[in-house]
């Protein structure tokens, strides 16, 4: 059966960064591409970010830095004045599993102009309100998949064997409640280790951790879309309580909830 993708998150802008040396380390529960070039006239030494796996990156030349979803990362040693063209993004295959986790992707795209255009006409239609300009944004964010995903190297096969959409979809129906590791096993007929061994091997994350990221995904979306508290959201979404919520939230984010629904409504929306 052939996957399908689906685009469940979208936003972007171009915007203009002075006077910044360093920003502090992050894990966003969408994927992002940034295209940092430098301002007309202003000091260019090229752009950095630091990775908890690679380390720091260094590039002298304009590009796009391509970031899936829960990497930590960090900026740094970024030029007084810049412009970065950028664009978060959470797109799934139809089994609910990012599908930016399943390449190789290079984490920055040198002279990726075209790239570069995309992600403009991305944003010019990103708020049409007319048929046309909604299928122009439409067509323009899985044509930005398309360049990033043709620059990257499969590593993985997709996870399209009845194993997997079995579990995903199980999860995917349940994880607002508590979900044991024993009643998965049962539900997709093998013993526990087995379970645990080739859901990871698959998907790339324990059951527990892709539970979790589930369930933080989806209280990050009530957190910048509606005005539910805290207390009501970690309900929603299946914590015991609003401390382990924000716990939970913090060690995957970095930042507490409150703090996150604050900067995403000041600056991300």
């Amino acid at each position: 059966m052939e996957e399908k993708i689906n685009i469940k998150y979208f936003t972007g802008d171009t915007t203009i960064v002075e006077n910044v040396s360093a920003w502090q380390w992050r894990v966003l529960p969408f994927s992002v591409l940034s295209f940092i070039q430098p301002e007309p006239d202003a000091e260019w030494h090229g752009t950095s970010c630091e990775f908890q796996d690679t380390g720091l990156l260094h590039f002298d030349i304009p590009g796009c830095w391509v970031i899936p979803a829960y990497t930590p990362h960090c900026f740094q040693v970024l030029d007084r004045k810049h412009c970065s063209i950028w664009v978060h993004l959470h797109c799934t295959l139809e089994s609910g599993v990012d599908l930016l986790q399943f390449y190789k992707l290079p984490r920055f795209l040198p002279e990726a102009f075209a790239l570069k255009d995309t992600l403009l006409t991305c944003n010019a239609f990103a708020h049409a309100a007319d048929p046309a300009g909604y299928c122009r944004f439409r067509a323009a964010c899985y044509s930005i998949l398309e360049q990033v995903l043709q620059q990257g190297t499969a590593e993985k096969q997709l996870p399209c064997g009845p194993f997997v959409r079995k579990a995903l979809a199980c999860v995917e129906e349940h994880f607002r409640q508590r979900i044991l590791l024993d009643d998965l096993a049962q539900f997709c007929g093998c013993s526990k280790s087995a379970f645990e061994k080739r859901f990871r091997k698959e998907v790339g994350v324990s059951p527990g951790e892709f539970i979790l990221r589930r369930r933080i995904r989806e209280a990050a979306l009530l957190l910048r879309s509606s005005d539910l508290t805290p207390v009501e959201i970690a309900e929603h979404v299946g914590f015991p309580d609003v401390y382990s919520f924000g716990k939970a939230f913090r060690k995957q984010l970095l930042i507490p909830p409150v703090r996150y629904r604050k900067l995403k409504r000041g600056f991300f929306d």
